[in-house]
């Protein structure tokens, strides 16, 4: 598979816990907000921080459930 250069680019922009986040989403996703952060061992505010920064940069999808759970998937993907 052919990354194109901005996307690489955009990659390397990443903090190092964006980039583990949209790696554990891209192998293992969706995961709820709790599930989440016990997956990528981060703690709340650094989990959250890294969420809206890939919302924010269309990487990510957050979606409410019934439940009025937050479900994390790559952006795409269902």
């Amino acid at each position: 598979m052919e990354v194109s250069m901005d996307r690489m680019a955009e990659y390397q922009r990443m903090s190092l816990t964006e980039q583990r986040m949209l790696d554990v989403l891209k192998t293992a996703g969706p995961f709820t907000l709790d599930a989440l952060s016990m997956r990528v061992d981060m703690n709340w505010p650094q989990m959250f921080l890294a969420v809206d920064r890939l919302s924010r940069s269309r990487h990510v999808t957050l979606h409410r459930t019934q439940s009025r759970e937050y479900v994390v998937s790559v952006r795409g993907v269902a």
